[in-house]
């Protein structure tokens, strides 16, 4: 989180001191959700040589079950934006 906090608060002019940076660097990202996304797609836009992320919970199913119905939020496998990047 201290990496994500101080790159995004640099990046938007807030702090002038130096940050941690990915370029060339092997990166692990322990966690999902928006704030592992976030953090793989600020390793992504800085080089980072190898991102490898480790995730908790099994991967989901590419399609919705029946214990999930709607109106639930969809519990499914997606492809998020910084894995794109």
């Amino acid at each position: 989180m201290d990496f994500l906090e101080k790159n995004q608060k640099k990046q938007l002019g807030y702090l002038n001191d130096d940050v941690t940076h990915a370029r060339d660097k092997n990166v692990i990202v322990i966690g999902g959700g928006d704030t592992g996304v976030d953090c793989v797609a600020t390793c992504v836009r800085q080089n980072a040589r190898k991102i490898t992320t480790f995730e908790l919970l099994n991967e989901p199913p590419k399609n919705r079950t029946d214990v999930n119905p709607w109106p639930q939020w969809p519990r499914v496998f997606r492809i998020e934006y910084g894995h794109e990047e």
